[in-house]
């Protein structure tokens, strides 16, 4: 069900991106502050998954939150003035930021979204809270979808 979920909301029931599973891994809220974020979600009976990690390459730090189902929430928040969801909380306020898809191929997924007219927003990059895993960003149909590769360390 929750695989389907981005597909749904296009309307089809299946999105076909090669050389992918397309399995929601986590939903992203972007927050002013995790302690904050956290306590909103703990006060619904939520617990923590993850300890908070620092990536300085994406300039946040995110937690992962159980959510009651095999999908995440991951709470973000800008590590830097300059973070990436720094403009997104000054123009947006806290709130829904990204899907996050794991795939078996990132390369072969960022091609299909950019060949299908979306926007590579950030390429494939280690990511801290993945042991290393490859993330990028993408932004198609109106959504920002994330892409984490499932294999190893590429």
């Amino acid at each position: 069900m929750a695989e389907n979920l981005y597909a749904e909301a296009l309307g089809k029931e299946k999105v076909n991106v090669p050389g992918k599973t397309l399995t929601l891994h986590h939903i992203g809220i972007v927050v002013q502050s995790i302690s904050t974020g956290f306590n909103l979600y703990s006060g619904m009976g939520f617990e923590a998954a993850t300890p908070i990690y620092h990536d300085p390459i994406q300039k946040v730090r995110v937690q992962f939150i159980n959510s009651g189902s095999n999908v995440l929430i991951e709470l973000v928040e800008p590590a830097e003035p300059d973070s990436p969801v720094s403009n997104f909380l000054k123009k947006r306020g806290p709130g829904f930021h990204h899907l996050c898809y794991l795939v078996d191929d990132i390369n072969a997924s960022c091609d299909y979204v950019r060949e299908q007219g979306g926007i590579i927003t950030c390429t494939p990059v280690p990511a801290v809270a993945f042991q290393g895993k490859h993330i990028a960003f993408v932004y198609w149909h109106g959504t920002i979808i994330e892409f984490l590769e499932q294999g190893g360390n590429n």
